[in-house]
C-alpha cells in the first residue's frame, strides 16, 4: 500500500451508521497504517461543535463485511460493529478493498513479529545450555561428564602429553 506524506493510505468522506441504527452521520475517514480513524458527530453538549476523531485499530478488526446496501460496509472489530456508508457501490468497493487488505497486512505483520519473539527465546534458552556447557569445560569433571567428543578431545590431548612427557624423559 502506497500512503501519502501524511502516512494516510486512504481518505475521503463516508457516512457513519449512528448507535440508534436509523441515522446516518457525514464523516471524514481515513485509512492510515494501523487505524481507520473517523469524525465524531457533533455533541449536543458542546454547543454543536465537531465530536472530533475516534479509531479502530485494524489489529482488533475481526472481518470486513459488505453491507444490506451495495454502498455500506460493516467493520467487526473486539469493540463492536460499526457501518459505513459510501456514495457509490464503486468507492464502496475501493473502501472494503482497501481496509480489508490493509487489516491483512497487520495481522500479518503481528503473526510475523510473535513468530519471531518465540524464536529469540528458543534461541535464547539453546545459546544459555550451550554457554553452560562450554563453561562446564572448565573443570576436569565438565570435561568428563560432557559430551563424547569433549571426552575423546581430552583423552588424546592427555595420550599426547604423557606420550611425549615419556619420549622425552626415557
Amino acid at each position: 500500500p502506497v500512503s501519502d506524506a501524511a502516512g494516510q493510505l486512504r481518505s475521503g468522506a463516508l457516512e457513519l451508521l449512528l448507535g440508534d441504527g436509523e441515522s446516518w452521520h457525514a464523516c471524514t475517514v481515513i485509512l492510515d497504517e494501523d487505524h481507520l480513524w473517523y469524525s465524531l458527530p457533533p455533541s449536543a453538549e458542546g454547543g454543536g461543535v465537531g465530536g472530533g476523531m475516534a479509531s479502530v485499530a485494524l489489529c482488533d478488526c475481526d472481518k470486513v463485511l459488505e453491507g444490506a446496501d451495495k454502498r455500506q460496509f460493516q467493520l467487526v472489530s473486539k469493540s463492536g460493529t460499526m457501518t459505513l456508508r459510501a456514495k457509490s457501490g464503486t468507492e464502496q468497493d475501493a473502501w472494503l478493498l482497501a481496509v480489508v487488505r490493509q487489516a491483512a497486512l497487520i495481522k500479518e505483520r503481528d503473526i510475523l513479529a510473535q513468530a519471531e519473539r518465540i524464536l529469540a527465546n528458543l534461541e535464547l534458552k539453546r545459546s544459555s545450555q550451550q554457554c553452560a556447557c562450554v563453561e562446564s569445560f572448565d573443570r576436569l569433571e565438565g570435561v568428563l561428564s560432557g559430551p563424547q567428543q569433549a571426552r575423546q578431545l581430552f583423552l588424546d590431548f592427555a595420550c599426547g602429553e604423557h606420550a611425549a612427557a615419556t619420549a622425552g624423559g626415557g
